[in-house]
């Protein structure tokens, strides 16, 4: 029934009419931009994504209302040879894990 509820990371199967009929699989789970408005918002806490020569980093701060100081620089400690990640969306991920593995 595509009007059921399903719970956070839970998979949807539904029947979907397309060119055939055919079962389409989602997953109820945010995406990242929303996750980081989640975190500016609700948390008071901003993942800063910046680039340099290596790839794409992150820093950790208080949002601007609370003074932006930063709470955590992560110093290159990616994965890639420059100590970065090569893709917005892998280093938003792991800013992300961060900040809830270690910050929530």
């Amino acid at each position: 029934n595509p009007m059921t509820t399903i719970k956070f990371n839970e998979v949807d199967k539904t029947l979907r009419r397309n060119e055939y009929w055919a079962y389409e699989e989602r997953i109820n789970a945010p995406t990242i931009s929303q996750v980081l408005k989640w975190l500016r918002v609700a948390k008071s806490i901003h993942i800063e994504i910046y680039t340099n020569a290596s790839g794409y980093d992150y820093i950790i701060s208080d949002t601007p209302e609370l003074g932006g100081s930063d709470k955590y620089w992560n110093d290159f400690a990616g994965p890639n040879d420059g100590g970065c990640w090569d893709t917005y969306e892998e280093c938003a991920i792991a800013g992300i894990e961060n900040v809830l593995n270690n910050w929530i």
